[in-house]
């Protein structure tokens, strides 16, 4: 096989991986109701199937490769359109319904059945093309180095066409074939005797007609089965999240699988309206984020409002409500005091200057990344400095209607504490409409039902659905400073939630785990067992090197590719999660921040076998224990700017492409054989970077925090490194 047909093929080969795994993590995150865990949890048992791919990729026959190659070329282009499918049937029958949470081993099972079989394929595919470039001896190092080159651009052209082209204009199933078949459309040319390429190719392109049909029918399907009585009126994807409307009337709203707000419901969002609007002495002018747009906004404009901003991340979502609202409650949207502005409620509050009088923030628990960046000191304090210093900030806090204890309390408190981070005034009401009202006059910012009644009798408003005598029913004074008084006690053991470390995610993860039976919420309240838990089997390994010098290099070695395998990983998702915290766009952008990955290690890969004579094993663990100090001092910048973010994404997959053809080098020249370089360095690196996918999303990021999960990797890395140090045994002399 021709150079020039294995590098169509390993561009196509990175297009079409790339693809698949972002297609297939989606689909995961949704069903896991918007958790981004589910990308660690789906990277990990992705990694596993890549692995034993890739074991499985060195039986053939270099006589019968060839036609494997095809083969497993073939199925990679299926396997993101029936993986989109598969994991949306699987959703529907194991992953939890209606006010319940999925736990830890449904997730486990639902990746493991969806991700593993596609990583699998890709394993096998690279293997064999790898192993072809290797058979060209006279050429070797050069056809290699070609060949992770090819693979990296097709990693990057993958990643800027799903992210920037097919997620942003096409629903999920039907962006997945058209880029399966583009891929097959290339690798033709170059393989035109392949049936199996050429059968593949023809049903993909048959089927981009009903692709979009198909998508919704499947979708539909997945909700029915998680919420019956519930169907699927419409769907949008965008780059922020999947939206889903359920029907019929009363509608429900759906974000990646979490529940955001149900309309039309005139007497729960009069209500909400009037007590909202009463929180400020005078609300001229309103900022709103959340889901005031569902019923709200009209009955709020009977108030004497000059200005309403309504801040919406994501235009298709909103767009997807709008269609749907009563009548009265579009002409409110086109009121001549409402703005509109779409986009990051972040971005919107740097950029501008203007000041509220009333600033509703009416979103989900902070059980999700995206929401939580909208509850750290950081956004707060964005927040204060466009709030009126007689002003009003709510924000919205269901709580159960008795007793707050457990993980509920630490979720409630923690929001409480980050509020006091900024304001000298917080009160709470309980409830499951239930809000924290934060401000600067303890005169002015009131929840007492006289005063709130009051000024909605100076308003002169008038309605049938309400009246001032509710306030007293629905704000209780005593069991608003009842509850109060427990958040106040409450947050004082809590930390403030704040960018590098959500401490509200936490604890809604923590909830979460709870409620699905697992046991998060343990290590939640023990990071120092955490800590010494992963720590401990490196200083095991440690022992055994010193202990066995003659016999501890190959360990050593190995080792060291577990940890640098398990750091690169890890330093992907720290580094996404801070690009999370920043741009709130990690669903759609998912696929060029792992393209970008991929460059830097196809990149460090190839240029280390160029230049194999100037290093050693050595100072490319110098190299990584460089990059293990960067990250987290560079955090700061990752969740601030884009650029800083793909910049360090490339130079961490960088720094952990050169390990492994480095650890390669090591293990030759003890004398190990070439396939027993290949089996045992591939197991090491996708079992580390696996279990550190696991064990990051899940555990360590959550509960360490950014800058302290970065700290752990690089004590990881100085241990595994002491282990090279360790001198080898001299060998013994017979007598």
């Amino acid at each position: 096989m021709s150079l020039r047909v294995l590098s169509l093929l390993s561009l196509g080969a990175g297009a079409l991986a790339l693809g698949a795994q972002v297609a297939m993590l989606r689909e995961l995150i949704v069903a896991l109701d918007g958790n981004e865990q589910g990308m660690g949890i789906g990277l990990a048992t992705w990694l596993v199937g890549l692995a034993l791919g890739a074991l499985c990729g060195r039986l053939p026959s270099r006589e019968r490769g060839e036609s494997w190659l095809r083969v497993s070329y073939a199925l990679m282009a299926l396997s993101a359109p029936l993986g989109i499918l598969w994991l949306r049937g699987l959703s529907g029958i194991f992953a939890a319904g209606a006010g319940e949470v999925s736990s830890l081993a449904q997730a486990l099972l639902l990746a493991g059945l969806a991700l593993a079989p596609a990583g699998a394929a890709v394993g096998f595919t690279f293997t064999l093309i790898a192993a072809f470039a290797t058979t060209r001896v006279t050429i070797e190092e050069r056809a290699v180095s070609r060949v992770y080159v090819v693979e990296a651009l097709g990693f990057l052209l993958g990643g800027l066409v799903t992210s920037f082209v097919l997620t942003p204009y096409l629903p999920p199933l039907a962006g997945s074939v058209l880029l399966s078949a583009s891929c097959l459309a290339l690798a033709l040319p170059v393989a035109p005797r392949s049936c199996a390429l050429l059968a593949v190719g023809l049903a993909l392109f048959a089927f981009l007609g009903a692709a979009a049909s198909a998508d919704r029918a499947s979708l539909a399907w997945a909700f029915e089965k998680r919420l019956p009585g519930v169907h699927l009126v419409d769907a949008r994807q965008s780059v922020y999240q999947l939206s889903a409307l359920g029907g019929p009337a009363p509608f429900s709203l759906y974000l990646s699988g979490q529940y955001a707000g149900s309309f039309p419901d005139p007497t729960l969002h009069e209500s909400m309206a009037h007590r909202l609007a009463c929180l400020s002495p005078r609300p001229a002018r309103v900022l709103s984020a959340g889901t005031l747009h569902l019923g709200t906004l009209r009955h709020l404009l009977k108030h004497p409002v000059q200005q309403v901003d309504l801040v919406e991340l994501d235009r298709k979502a909103f767009r997807l409500v709008r269609d749907h609202l009563p009548a009265e409650d579009q002409q409110a949207l086109e009121d001549e005091r409402v703005g509109l502005h779409f986009g990051d409620l972040r971005t919107y509050l740097a950029e501008g200057e203007e000041s509220y009088s009333l600033i509703l923030l009416l979103m989900p628990p902070a059980e999700t990344l995206l929401h939580a960046r909208l509850g750290t000191v950081e956004f707060y304090r964005q927040v204060a400095h466009r709030l009126d210093r007689d002003g009003a900030l709510v924000v919205s806090l269901p709580s159960p209607p008795n007793a707050l204890e457990g993980e509920e309390a630490d979720l409630a408190a923690s929001v409480y504490r980050t509020l006091r981070e900024l304001f000298p005034v917080v009160r709470a009401v309980p409830g499951a409409d239930g809000f924290l009202v934060a401000g600067w006059d303890a005169e002015r910012v009131s929840v007492d039902p006289e005063l709130l009644a009051a000024r909605y009798r100076a308003r002169g408003i008038e309605s049938t659905g309400f009246a001032a005598e509710l306030f007293g029913l629905e704000l209780p004074r005593d069991r608003s400073l009842a509850y109060e008084e427990a958040l106040s006690e409450r947050a004082a053991a809590l930390e403030a939630s704040r960018d590098a470390r959500p401490a509200s995610f936490l604890y809604g993860l923590s909830l979460r785990s709870r409620i699905s039976g697992g046991r998060g919420g343990w290590w939640s309240a023990r990071p120092r067992a955490l800590v010494v838990s992963c720590v401990i089997p490196s200083l095991i390994c440690l022992a055994w090197i010193a202990l066995r010098r003659r016999r501890g290099r190959k360990t050593a070695i190995v080792h060291l590719t577990t940890v640098c395998g398990a750091g690169g990983m890890g330093w992907w998702l720290l580094l996404v999660f801070a690009y999370q915290v920043h741009a709130g766009a990690l669903y759609g952008h998912m696929a060029v921040l792992s393209a970008l990955f991929m460059v830097g290690l196809a990149g460090g890969g190839a240029l280390f076998m160029g230049y194999a004579d100037r290093f050693d094993l050595r100072a490319v663990s110098v190299l990584a224990l460089l990059m293990s100090v960067l990250i987290p001092l560079s955090l700061g910048f990752a969740m601030t700017s884009s650029l800083a973010s793909g910049t360090l994404i490339i130079a961490a997959g960088f720094v952990t492409g050169t390990v492994f053809p480095a650890a390669a080098g090591a293990l030759a020249s003890e004398g190990r054989t070439r396939r027993e370089i290949a089996s045992v360095l591939t197991c090491s690196d996708h079992f580390g970077a696996a279990l550190a996918s696991l064990l990051a999303s899940c555990l360590l990021i959550p509960i360490l925090g950014l800058p302290g999960t970065a700290w752990l990797i690089a004590v990881l890395v100085a241990v595994a490194i002491l282990g090279l140090l360790v001198p080898k045994a001299p060998v013994r002399g017979r007598n």
